[in-house]
């Protein structure tokens, strides 16, 4: 029996191209800042921040515990490594955990930000 809707190669709608149209790549640029945990459980490390808000796209943050290793946000594995960040549009803030941050107090510290 024959299909009453043959099956047919899926359609691709094609953009419109206008001599008008502009189009823009989407760059994205990397700024590194970096700084020290605060010394003590709970305490807070603050970084000037001269970026707006809406252009940043990603963070990423990593603690140095020692020369050659480190430690992402609320490591979980083994303790006294647990902190936590946020940023506003003055400054980056990096939070020591109040009672499980022991091993990175007054360790450097890297902030990449992704921004368009």
């Amino acid at each position: 029996m024959p299909l009453s809707n043959p099956i047919t190669e899926p359609q691709i709608p094609q953009p419109i191209a206008r001599d008008s149209e502009v189009t823009a790549a989407i760059v994205n640029r990397f700024i590194t800042k970096s700084g020290i945990t605060a010394l003590n459980q709970g305490g807070i490390a603050t970084l000037p921040l001269s970026l707006v808000g809406d252009t940043i796209t990603g963070v990423q943050v990593l603690v140095r515990q020692s020369p050659n290793a480190g430690v992402s946000p609320s490591y979980i594995r083994s303790l006294g490594y647990m902190y936590d960040w946020y940023y506003d549009p003055n400054f980056f803030y990096l939070i020591n955990h109040p009672s499980d941050s022991y091993n990175i107090l007054g360790k450097p510290f890297s902030v990449i930000f992704t921004c368009l």
